[in-house]
């Protein structure tokens, strides 16, 4: 043998298919008599997590709720080609061109998160005093500040993270509520929607639900209403001093456009959204996710418990090797 073949490098010998070493391979049957020795632990901590689940699903508590099945219609308006929508606006007249269902219902949606319903369901029925009655002290006309032990604990803890302490309820608080509480839900991925109020207390819910659905409605037609009686003076006014024959065609059928708006603004009629089933409460209360609340927790916990024994078993064979 040459003094060439005895110094051949580790390269050429790889090269030749010979691994170097097997450090990086694992065994898996080392690894499956690992779990069979330490199976009790994944399922010591299967168990852990089925009783964790347990005693989330005896905390639950059934809550009742109420619902609304509505199609979304749209304004009654004319369609108006481009070069009248720019006409009126050279006259100061400003056109709903979007023309669409979605518009309307989505200003709703958006209405009854708004502080500015809020505000109207205030002054109209009180809306603090009753979604939280026992913050509020009659006699004193103020919010109580809560108190107890638990509640110092976490106004510290809010504290030490920079978090907001408590506030006495407001109009933004009710907003959220609202956003929260009244859920929009496209039935079938149709046109139809589905609103919806849970609460442990059946006809709250029921009461919640009617009185912000119907109030933002009615909200939304008289902020048309009062749009639209607008425009339409100032459409008469311009038709008072106009000459030109094409601009007066141009204004009357303008004028011929919100007088048809003004029919869907009809109190008798719902504005936002067609009723096609009124507002019930649901026989059946809600109910626990046996599997999101007993089942992710003992897999998750089980699946942990194959990882560290798994983690344990490859750090023994490294310090059996070292």
């Amino acid at each position: 043998m040459t003094d060439t073949q005895e110094q051949q490098p580790p390269v050429a010998q790889l090269s030749q298919g010979q691994p170097a070493s097997d450090e990086t391979v694992i065994d898996l049957r080392y690894l499956f008599f690992v779990w069979l020795k330490w199976i009790w632990v994944p399922i010591l901590l299967g168990g852990f997590g089925l009783y964790s689940g347990y005693r989330d699903i005896q905390a639950f508590t059934p809550q009742s709720v109420a619902s609304i099945t509505v199609a979304p219609i749209g304004e009654a308006t004319e369609r108006i080609s481009t070069g009248v929508t720019g006409l009126a606006a050279q006259f100061g007249v400003q056109i709903d061109t979007r023309g669409g269902a979605i518009s309307v219902f989505r200003r709703l949606q958006m209405m009854l998160g708004s502080v500015v319903f809020a505000e109207k369901l205030q002054d109209e029925i009180q809306i603090l005093q009753v979604l939280y009655p026992g913050s509020w002290d009659e006699a004193a006309g103020a919010w109580t500040r809560p108190t107890g032990k638990d509640f110092e604990r976490d106004q510290v803890r809010r504290a030490r993270f920079k978090q907001n302490l408590w506030a006495p309820p407001n109009l933004e608080t009710v907003a959220n509520y609202l956003a929260n509480t009244l859920i929009f839900e496209a039935v079938d991925g149709g046109p139809f929607q589905h609103v919806s109020v849970t609460h442990q207390d059946p006809e709250f819910a029921l009461w919640v639900l009617t009185t912000a659905y119907f109030a933002s409605d009615e909200m939304l037609r008289e902020q048309d209403r009062k749009e639209s009686a607008i425009s339409r003076a100032n459409i008469e006014a311009k038709m008072a001093v106009e000459s030109n024959v094409q601009f007066l065609e141009a204004l009357r059928g303008l004028l011929t456009n919100e007088l048809s708006r003004e029919i869907t603004l009809d109190e008798g009629l719902p504005y936002a959204a067609r009723i096609v089933e009124p507002a019930r409460i649901h026989n059946r209360r809600t109910e626990p996710n046996l599997q999101r609340l007993m089942g992710v927790p003992a897999a998750t916990y089980a699946g942990l418990g194959f990882f560290l024994t798994t983690l344990i078993a490859l750090f023994r064979r490294e310090r059996r090797r070292g």
